[in-house]
């Protein structure tokens, strides 16, 4: 069995007023790929370390880029474990659970972890509440937000969100679920 690791990761506009230029140093590394930027973004230079934006904000918020890191031996902060089951035609189960690894800093922004679910119905409900944090249906109705924080509780540093989703209408097309983590960049 091969296993292959991936994340997927946006960064998000800082609050600038106006129009000003703005520029932004990402941190790279080696199996960072796959890099798409919002149409604002004017200039990009890589360098195997790093990777500077140039770019003009909207004023409306935006996803500045999208990336994904993948390949074996990665070392990510936050390792995850997931999992979903169809109940019925109108609800699935899900389990999340997030752990912090030692080289993960228990100090962040924000830690968002996305349930999309674009193939449902509207979401109707969502049964069961998250270990730290709060979760939420997004104002598309077709998205769980668990809203982790800004550290994990506790010495153990595991995190679990164990759910039922209720949705309004049956599916139409049946999708894989993914999740990611963003972590806001300031500038």
């Amino acid at each position: 069995t091969h296993t292959h690791t991936r994340t997927h990761t946006h960064v998000q506009q800082a609050e600038l007023e106006g129009a000003p230029e703005a520029s932004i140093v990402l941190s790279s590394h080696s199996k960072t790929s796959t890099w798409s930027f919002h149409a604002c973004v004017e200039a990009t230079d890589s360098t195997a370390t790093e990777t500077k934006v140039r770019f003009r904000p909207p004023l409306q918020q935006i996803s500045l880029c999208h990336y994904r890191v993948q390949g074996d031996g990665v070392s990510f902060p936050i390792r995850g474990f997931y999992q979903m089951k169809d109940l019925d035609h109108e609800s699935v189960k899900v389990l999340a659970q997030l752990k912090l690894t030692d080289s993960g800093n228990n100090h962040f922004d924000f830690c968002d972890v996305l349930f999309p679910f674009p193939g449902r119905g509207v979401i109707k409900e969502v049964q069961g509440s998250p270990s730290t944090g709060t979760a939420q249906v997004d104002a598309s109705g077709h998205t769980v937000v668990w809203r982790v924080g800004n550290k994990f509780p506790g010495r153990s540093m595991e995190i679990a969100f164990p759910a039922r989703v209720v949705f309004a209408s049956p599916p139409t097309d049946v999708r894989h679920i993914q999740f990611f983590f963003k972590k806001k960049i300031v500038c």
